[in-house]
C-alpha cells in the first residue's frame, strides 16, 4: 500500500507540473535562502447548507485561481513552484470548518484564490483531501475569484451549488483512482493523459475524490452539464473522461472506461479520431519525428529530451490551437495529438503481440426520484 501511495504521489505531482507548465524549482542540499518580507492577508469565511445551517467539519481547499492548482500549506504557493519531495501532495492547504461553520486561512500572499468546500461520509475528521476518505462526497459549494490584499481579511460565504447527485464508476480493484468533476470539459482525449486537463477543466473543478474500489457518489451538484475525468495510478496508468447532463429529480450514474494498455482497457479511438488517424497515416504523420516536425512547422516547440510523453507537458496551453496539415486541412492540436496517441498505443500493443480493444463510450444511466 505504501508503494501505491508513493506512485500516486509522484503521478499527482506530474499532473500539477503539466497543468501549470511551469518549471520545478528545487533547492540544492545545504543551500540557504534569505526570507523576503511579504505583507500578507487572510480569508475568513463560513460554509452553510440549503437551510442556512452551519456545516461542521467541511474541508475547504485553497486553490490558485489562475491555474486551478491547489497551494501548499507551508508557503501558500502553487505546488509546482517548489516541489522538493514525493509526498508534497500531503501538504495541500485546507481548513476544516468548526461548529459554527467557520474557517480561516491566514498569512496568505496577495493574489486571487479559489475555494472548494466538501466533506465525506466518514465519522473521522479529514486529515487530507487526497486521502481515501469515503465513497460519498458532499459538495458544499465553491467560492471563486477571492482576492486577498495585504493587511486585509477577505470574507467568503460558501453555499450549495445545487442538490443533484452523480454516481461515477470505473473498473478498479484498488483505492488509487483520482476523480475530478468540473464545469468545463477536458480539452483533449484521455489518450493524451493529463494534457487534456489543462486550462478550463482544471480552473473550474467543483469536486474531487480518491475513489474507493472505483466508486464515488457526489452530492450537491448543480443542474446542467458537468465533466468528469479519472486517472488510475499504475506502472501503466489509465485515463478516462465523460460529459454528463444532470437533470432535476434524477440520480445519474456514469460508467467511464479507461484508455490504458491493460487487457481490459480501451485502446481504439472514437469514430471522429479514427478518421483523423487514417489521414495521419496517409500523410505519413504516424511517427514521433513527423509529429515533432509538424508542430515545429506550426510554431510549437517541444522539449523532447525526456521522451514523447514528457514533451506533452508543453502542449497543455496549445491544445486549442489550429494546425495546418500538409494537405491544407486544419485540425486542433488536441485532436492531432489524440489521434497520434492511439497510433502510439496500437504500436505498443503490437510489440507485445496484442490487438487494440474496441472503442467504448461512457455509459450513462438515469433514475427518476419519485
Amino acid at each position: 500500500m505504501k508503494q501505491k501511495s508513493e506512485l500516486l504521489s509522484r503521478a499527482l505531482l506530474t499532473f500539477l507540473l503539466v497543468i501549470t507548465a511551469m518549471p520545478v524549482l528545487a533547492r540544492e542540499k545545504g543551500e540557504k535562502t534569505e526570507p523576503i518580507p511579504v505583507q500578507t492577508g487572510s480569508i475568513e469565511g463560513t460554509v452553510r447548507d440549503e437551510q442556512d445551517n452551519a456545516v461542521t467539519g467541511a474541508c475547504v481547499i485553497l486553490i490558485d485561481d489562475a491555474s486551478g492548482v491547489p497551494v501548499r500549506r507551508d508557503s501558500y504557493q502553487p505546488f509546482t513552484r517548489n516541489v522538493e519531495d514525493d509526498d508534497s501532495y500531503e501538504k495541500i492547504a485546507f481548513s476544516l470548518t468548526d461548529e459554527n461553520g467557520e474557517f480561516a486561512f491566514s498569512g496568505l500572499p496577495e493574489g486571487t484564490y479559489r475555494l472548494i468546500a466538501q466533506s465525506w461520509n466518514s465519522d473521522k475528521p479529514t486529515a487530507n483531501p487526497l486521502d481515501v476518505n469515503g465513497t460519498v462526497v458532499f459538495l458544499h459549494g465553491v467560492a471563486e475569484n477571492v482576492k486577498v490584499s495585504p493587511g486585509k481579511a477577505s470574507e467568503v460565504h460558501i453555499t450549495p451549488l445545487g442538490n443533484l447527485s452523480l454516481r461515477v464508476k470505473v473498473k478498479s480493484a484498488n483505492n488509487d483512482t483520482l476523480l475530478l468533476v468540473s464545469r468545463e470539459p477536458t480539452s483533449a482525449d484521455p489518450a493524451t493523459g493529463f494534457t487534456g486537463w489543462v486550462g478550463p477543466f482544471a480552473k473550474n473543478i467543483l469536486a474531487g475524490n480518491r475513489m474507493p474500489q472505483g466508486k464515488t457518489t457526489i452530492r450537491g451538484l448543480p443542474p446542467g452539464m458537468v465533466h468528469v475525468a479519472v486517472f488510475a495510478n499504475d506502472d501503466r496508468p489509465g485515463w478516462g473522461a465523460a460529459s454528463v447532463e444532470l437533470q432535476p429529480a434524477t440520480v445519474t450514474t456514469v460508467v467511464i472506461p479507461f484508455v490504458a494498455e491493460w487487457s481490459d482497457g480501451m485502446q481504439s479511438p472514437s469514430p471522429k479520431l479514427a478518421k483523423l488517424q487514417e489521414k495521419l497515416i496517409d500523410l505519413k504523420l504516424d511517427t514521433r519525428s513527423a509529429v515533432y516536425q509538424l508542430l515545429e512547422n506550426n510554431g510549437i516547440s517541444l522539449d523532447t529530451t525526456s521522451g514523447f510523453y514528457s514533451a506533452y507537458a508543453n502542449l497543455g496551453r496549445h491544445v486549442g490551437d489550429i494546425l495546418t496539415l500538409p494537405d491544407g486541412s486544419q485540425v486542433t492540436v488536441g485532436d492531432f495529438i489524440s489521434a497520434f496517441s492511439y497510433l502510439a498505443l496500437e504500436e505498443s500493443l503490437e510489440k507485445r503481440g496484442r490487438t487494440p480493444n474496441p472503442y467504448q463510450p461512457a455509459i450513462i444511466h438515469r433514475r427518476k426520484i419519485e
